[in-house]
């Protein structure tokens, strides 16, 4: 926020970016831990045995895209089984909320 402060008193441009991670860390940390457990729980129902996703990159040949298409068909039966009342991902909100705090600091009119 320093770095905001700082371009902004010197009549500089300031932009901001939707990415989850970024506008709020600690809600987007807890959405993707849940997925990922939503996605582990899927995969022992279906005796799915899963490349751990850091090793994903040292598949050879088709190993490594029928990994991802597997990942991305549990990712989304999970957030589909998702309570998102309790596991509510980043959002559109969010991202207001996060551009709201960044006039307030900045003392933009707005």
């Amino acid at each position: 926020m320093k770095t905001v402060i700082i371009v902004e008193k010197n009549g500089g441009v300031v932009q901001t970016v939707a990415f989850s991670a970024y506008i709020n860390t600690e809600k987007d940390e807890k959405y993707k831990d849940e997925l990922v457990e939503m996605i582990t729980v899927l995969a022992k129902e279906k005796s799915l045995n899963l490349v751990p996703r850091g090793e994903i990159s040292d598949l050879k040949g088709n190993a490594q895209e029928e990994t991802i298409a597997i990942y991305k068909k549990l990712s989304r039966e999970a957030k589909n089984k998702m309570d998102l009342a309790t596991f509510d991902p980043v959002n559109v909100t969010d991202f207001v909320n996060h551009i709201d705090y960044l006039v307030q600091k900045t003392g933009i009119i707005t």
